[in-house]
């Protein structure tokens, strides 16, 4: 196994978890601002969508900064990692059952389907991504042998073959040369991404590099959505896919920009604690935004953009206290938490 770096490396990673569980919960309202295109609105919800569409790469990126890079026996390796995510996904998925039978949103006879996401549907609808990390992570020690020995010039060329697929298979396949990569397809590249950008050091990328790509990404993703849902009539966030190449700048330009003011040695109490829960935080926060905050707080008089940030909050801070709640109050409280 391979020497961990310095335990000081791995702390911009707890900013950038804490900043991806509050951009994911304003993501998820700005949604609700984005369905009526003849509402002034609109402007305000694509503006907030566009801002936070990096949030599920960088969970990714973050994933692979920390699991790859060391080899594992990989049975201890599944048994230890996914009795960090499946317990706490079942649990939850019982609150949301629940919660969707006493409002009627669902009948008993769905609950299969729902928990095994056929037809892509799941519990709540948030819950794809944990369908996903799984996934990963059953990838993730064959991952790890070849990132153990550090080569950074396989990960150069996995990652360009990776976004030469991004780019021309998934998005312009009229550009594609007719290669099958799907081995270099979908989320696993976010994956080695992150490893790669953890390890490269701080000292070959400057802080205006990540402006610039998170800049370059925000204004295309977000111009050529209003100007497609414009011609729609309709919000259409198919420029905005998570695996496109706008939304993998503005990723990089993320990651690059928190793991550099990471050296101004920015990290708090509330940070560390709102990473050490995040996953609690986001398989609860849209019962909790739900039943909890919407259509509350509406007493609180601010402008559009105040108004969401500060619902998010309330919606973030709630969801931490239900959360670290459950992992109290309970005997194996820390293992169905999350």
């Amino acid at each position: 196994m391979i020497t961990r770096l310095n335990e000081n490396n791995y702390n911009y990673l707890d900013f950038l978890r804490a900043l991806a569980c509050f951009a994911v919960i304003l993501f998820h309202y700005s949604n609700s601002y984005n369905y009526r295109i003849d509402l002034d609105t609109f402007n305000i919800g694509v503006q907030l969508f566009t801002f936070t569409r990096w949030c599920v790469p960088i969970f990714l990126m973050i994933t692979g900064a920390l699991l790859l890079g060391s080899s594992y026996d990989t049975l201890h390796f599944y048994k230890k990692r996914l009795i960090r995510i499946i317990p706490p996904f079942l649990f939850w998925c019982l609150v949301y059952i629940i919660f969707r039978l006493v409002k009627k949103e669902i009948e008993m006879s769905q609950i299969i389907d729902l928990m095994l996401f056929r037809n892509g549907n799941a519990v709540s609808f948030h819950f794809w991504y944990i369908y996903l990390l799984i996934g990963l992570v059953l990838f993730i020690p064959f991952l790890s042998h070849w990132s153990e020995k550090k080569d950074k010039t396989s990960m150069i060329v996995f990652i360009t073959i990776w976004f030469y697929w991004l780019v021309t298979v998934n998005l312009y396949d009229s550009f594609s040369i007719g290669i099958i990569l799907t081995q270099f397809s979908e989320y696993i590249g976010y994956i080695v991404l992150g490893y790669f950008l953890h390890i490269l050091p701080s000292k070959k990328y400057n802080i205006w590099i990540g402006i610039l790509l998170f800049f370059i990404g925000y204004v295309y993703s977000y111009y050529s959505t209003m100007e497609i849902s414009i011609a729609a009539q309709k919000f259409n966030d198919g420029l905005q896919r998570y695996l496109s190449w706008n939304v993998c700048f503005m990723s990089i330009g993320v990651f690059i920009i928190v793991k550099h003011i990471s050296l101004l040695k920015i990290g708090n109490l509330v940070i560390k604690e709102i990473s050490k829960y995040s996953y609690g935080i986001y398989l609860a926060h849209i019962i909790i935004r739900d039943t909890l905050v919407k259509n509350n707080f509406d007493f609180l008089k601010f402008e559009n953009y105040s108004f969401l940030i500060i619902k998010s909050i309330i919606v973030l801070v709630l969801s931490y206290i239900v959360v670290k709640m459950v992992n109290k109050a309970f005997t194996y409280g820390k293992y169905i938490s999350g």
